[in-house]
């Protein structure tokens, strides 16, 4: 069936009431034929006739086309799968298309659902479902993600922010900074071969082209400075040259600092120099100082910078490793628009300029016409308020944006240890207060001791009887055995009628002393029954021998369970859900169970992304100076008076 399917026809468009409206009229009416109702509704006369039909052997039929019928997953089922491939996304493991395929047709053969032989074959659902799915589920799209490092996916977590946050709050108390003295430094780079914008061609044409300057152009590092309150100071530019000299500046903002490096990039010397250039326009002091937050890369850490922020008033406070992209003001809201404006103006120049190329000295003034527009302080102060910096907000953040580090979530190494002990913990407590509570009723023990003293006597008259019965049975067979020789005797004088009597009497007897045995044998079980209860009074007579004999009871089980558990850690390869901090119990919706069976779903079938830790039962003692529970270990962030 094509993707985008166009009827043809409006068969199956008549709404239910009007159909049924119809029918009423040819089951009621007076002298209305089917042909005359349904030219007079304008409805298919065989389809009139095939409800009207209908409707006379169930007035409670549907008068409309069921065509969900043949649909595989019902709207909760779907809902759940569309719910698990959102949180996958958002854990940066998103499914493709062709995976997603591949999850429902497991979840179809999981659940013993009826599906198309072309999906066995294909071992995957069908494209055509594919597309419907996305149809049914407007939420969802087919995205092309941006590569993200492990390493900045798993360092956001809520370990390292809470850390940071509360180092920030310090620091802002102590202090006693407001976001007039609140500043974001951060770098970033430009190049002289702009990002192509897109472009109007011929519909079919096999390849598309707009020029730029170079293959490859050449880097301009820019340092930008920006301050809570919304004020943007004049930038840093770092050219890729041994010496600097003016005219590369030609074109960028008043006041602009312009250094030259071999490489373009920033190094711990002329970091220096941008901490003067902070003092300069901040007006900086010992007596009324600034805090500047920065990310920790080795050129902002050298002694000098630091020595220099130290006498200047200074205060720097660096953010987590590999959080930028969510804690750093001018990536959240500035450096974004910068960039696309930059290209924008790169693009027109070329247009203006045919047969010319961009060069670092026309870096300065393209960065020039992008920052005044880009820069502006609505951006500025959205940059703080997102980031959680000013005004000061710690629960920024919510728990969407750290699914991407739940795939490292472990316990210490030491806490699935302690959960054990605290599992046999109760039953001690329990023994405890058995012990408590047979010393308060110990009258009413020795009570029952007295009962159970009668209750043996009792037994004992019952053994005697017995025995007596056990002798009587003895003696019969006896009589038996005399029998038997009777009729040999009689067997050799060939007396035929006698000898069948007497066998019959034998036979007789034998069924008798056969119901005498089996009395017998049930009033065996009827004294070993009471032996029983009276061992059972004994033991609650002697609470201390049962209170250990339950303690030795629950020892065992608890060895026996994490000996089970640890084998199928090792045989599986898989991380115990009990000491997982991502595993969730999952309880579908009683709705969505078919075939009679309970709907495994999605979660149950395949699972959220997460690191196996096959380590978890190892005996170590955790190092009391760690205190974090993620991997890598946490930052700490640097702070410097």
């Amino acid at each position: 069936m094509p993707r985008q399917y166009k009827r043809h026809t409006d068969m199956g468009l008549v709404p239910e009431e009007a159909m049924l409206e119809a029918v009423e009229l040819v089951i009621n009416g007076e002298g209305m034929s089917i042909r005359k109702v349904a030219k007079d509704k304008g409805i298919s006369k065989s389809a009139l006739a095939r409800y009207v039909k209908k409707y006379q052997a169930d007035k409670n039929c549907k008068l409309a086309p069921n065509y969900k019928h043949s649909q595989i997953f019902n709207p909760v089922q779907e809902a759940d799968l569309a719910k698990y491939l959102t949180k996958c996304s958002q854990m940066f493991h998103g499914l493709t298309p062709k995976n997603t395929r591949k999850l429902a047709y497991e979840i179809a053969v999981q659940n013993n659902m009826r599906i198309p032989e072309k999906w066995h074959e294909n071992q995957m659902a069908g494209c055509d479902w594919m597309s419907g799915f996305l149809k049914r589920h407007s939420e969802l799209s087919i995205r092309n993600p941006e590569a993200t490092s492990l390493a900045r996916a798993t360092s956001f977590n809520r370990h390292n922010i809470n850390a940071y946050f509360d180092l920030l709050e310090q620091t802002i108390k102590d202090g006693q900074f407001t976001g007039r003295r609140i500043f974001n430094l951060d770098e970033t780079g430009f190049t002289t071969v702009q990002k192509v914008p897109k472009v109007i061609a011929k519909m079919g044409s096999k390849q598309v082209g707009q020029v730029t300057s170079q293959e490859r152009g050449q880097l301009v590092t820019v340092c930008g400075i920006v301050g809570a309150t919304g004020i943007a100071l004049p930038p840093v530019f770092v050219f890729p040259r041994k010496n600097f000299r003016d005219i590369m500046l030609h074109g960028a903002p008043e006041n602009s600092l312009g250094l030259a490096t071999e490489s373009g990039w920033m190094n711990s010397t002329l970091f220096v120099e941008v901490i003067k250039h902070v003092v300069k326009h901040t007006h900086a002091s010992v007596v009324d100082p600034i805090l500047v937050i920065m990310d920790n890369h080795e050129s902002h850490l050298s002694v000098g910078a630091l020595t220099c922020a130290k006498e200047n008033g200074v205060n720097i406070l660096t953010l987590p490793p590999h959080t930028s992209n969510q804690t750093q003001p001018l990536d959240r809201s500035v450096y974004g628009p910068i960039k696309k404006y930059y290209d924008a103006y790169a693009d027109s120049w070329m247009m203006e300029n045919p047969g010319k190329t961009i060069t670092i000295y026309q870096v300065a003034s393209l960065v020039g016409s992008a920052w005044t527009q880009a820069a502006t302080p609505a951006n500025i102060i959205s940059g703080f308020r997102v980031s959680g910096i000013w005004p000061f907000n710690r629960h920024v953040f919510n728990e969407e944006s750290f699914l991407p580090s739940a795939v490292t979530d472990r316990d210490l190494p030491g806490q699935s240890i302690n959960s054990n002990e605290q599992a046999t913990d109760p039953p001690q407590k329990d023994n405890n207060q058995t012990h408590q509570n047979h010393d308060t009723v110990g009258q009413d023990n020795n009570s029952a001791q007295q009962e159970n003293d009668t209750a043996k006597q009792d037994n004992n008259s019952e053994q005697q009887e017995n025995d007596t019965t056990k002798q009587d049975n003895n003696s019969a067979p006896q009589k038996n055995d005399t029998a038997k020789q009777d009729n040999s005797e009689q067997q050799e004088n060939d007396t035929t009628k006698q000898d069948n009597s007497a066998q019959q009497e034998n036979d007789t007897a034998k069924q008798d002393n056969n119901s005498e045995q089996q009395e017998n044998d049930t009033t065996i079980q009827d004294n070993n029954s009471a032996q029983q209860e009276n061992d059972t009074a004994k033991q609650d007579n002697n609470p201390s021998q049962y209170s250990d004999k339950v303690r030795q009871d629950h020892t065992t089980e608890n060895r026996n369970n994490v000996t089970a558990e640890l084998n199928s850690n090792s045989l599986q390869g898989e991380s115990n859900p009990a000491h997982d901090v991502n595993a969730q119990s999952h309880s579908p919706p009683a709705s969505a169970s078919t075939c009679g069976g309970s709907y495994k779903s999605p979660e149950e079938i395949r699972g959220y992304p997460k690191v196996c830790h096959l380590f978890l039962f190892i005996l170590k003692t955790p190092d009391p100076n760690i205190s974090g529970v993620k991997s890598p270990a946490p930052h700490h962030p640097y702070r410097c008076h």
